[in-house]
């Protein structure tokens, strides 16, 4: 599986134009913003072992990530570095724009 909805609009979400249009992330929570290409809204991720979690972050006395969505894909990678942080699906690597050092 490749592609879900946006869980505001139900727009179809295929994971590389996700991966490829991120604009924000955050090492402390491990999550990435990339927009919807429906409504546009910023949709919140964590990859975490062939799983995207759509979600959303929060402050708690520190900042948080709630999952809502699991979505299993195989091959789905997150690689933090010390030469930042990128994604990889099948079989091509995503950047994070400015190295993964903030949101």
């Amino acid at each position: 599986m490749s592609a879900l909805a946006c869980p505001l609009c139900s727009a179809p979400l295929h994971v590389a134009a996700l991966l490829s249009a991120v604009t924000g992330y955050d090492r402390n929570t491990r999550s990435a913003t990339s927009p919807c290409p429906g409504c546009g809204k910023a949709l919140e991720f964590q990859v975490r072992g062939g799983v995207m979690t759509l979600g959303y972050t929060y402050w708690a006395g520190s900042f948080h990530f709630e999952g809502v969505v699991d979505v299993p894909l195989r091959g789905l990678k997150l690689i933090e570095g010390e030469n930042g942080v990128h994604f990889e699906f099948d079989g091509r690597r995503y950047g994070v724009p400015g190295n993964g050092d903030g949101a």
